[in-house]
């Protein structure tokens, strides 16, 4: 009995669905603001700035990506030179960050243009102020990747930014959805 309700509940589900229902991982599509809060104070952070990115330019972002610059600026550059895509070793780099210390720039667009593509709403056209601050950590964020990606990394960079007390981060969380707008 129990064999036969397990293989029909097999046939009838698939891995898909499975991490879909687990994860929270889906086809990316519009979401609510509301969904898009609730998402990011679950599994984010309730604490940190959420702006929103909508793509005018033909700039590519993953998901999720960090985006570091300092107080002028300027792109930072904390990749590893033997792998430039891995950006694992953030959270070591943000622990380390000092007053007065002056890390290497790196060819990235600068803050400025870099904000652009970044509204303070997801539906208006209210521009994104970027307060003052030693270093800005932007991460850019999805609901559609689910859950699961953001649980150890990205937290690990939350927390190394946060537990710096030496340099003031500004941390932003900047997400990557298409929103309903109503």
């Amino acid at each position: 009995m129990h064999f036969s309700l397990l293989l029909v509940v097999f046939l009838f589900t698939s891995c898909g669905s499975i991490v879909g229902l687990v994860y929270g991982v889906r086809k990316p599509g519009g979401v609510t603001y509301d969904e898009l809060i609730k998402f990011k104070n679950e599994v984010l952070s309730q604490s940190d700035s959420v702006c929103f990115a909508r793509m005018e330019s033909d700039a590519e972002w993953s998901v999720p990506e960090p985006f570091l610059f300092d107080a002028e600026g300027n792109a930072i550059d904390f990749r590893n030179a033997e792998n430039p895509g891995c950006s694992a070793p953030l959270s070591d780099f943000i622990a380390n960050l000092r007053q007065n210390q002056i890390p290497a720039k790196c060819s990235f667009e600068n803050m400025a243009s870099f904000t652009r593509s970044i509204h303070k709403t997801p539906c208006g056209d209210s521009a994104f102020l970027v307060p003052d601050a030693d270093y800005h950590l932007f991460i850019t964020w999805a609901t559609w990747t689910g859950k699961l990606v953001y649980r150890q990394r990205v937290h690990e960079w939350l927390d190394a930014a946060h537990q710096n007390a030496q340099v003031r981060i500004a941390v932003y969380l900047v997400n990557m959805d298409q929103v309903v707008c109503r």
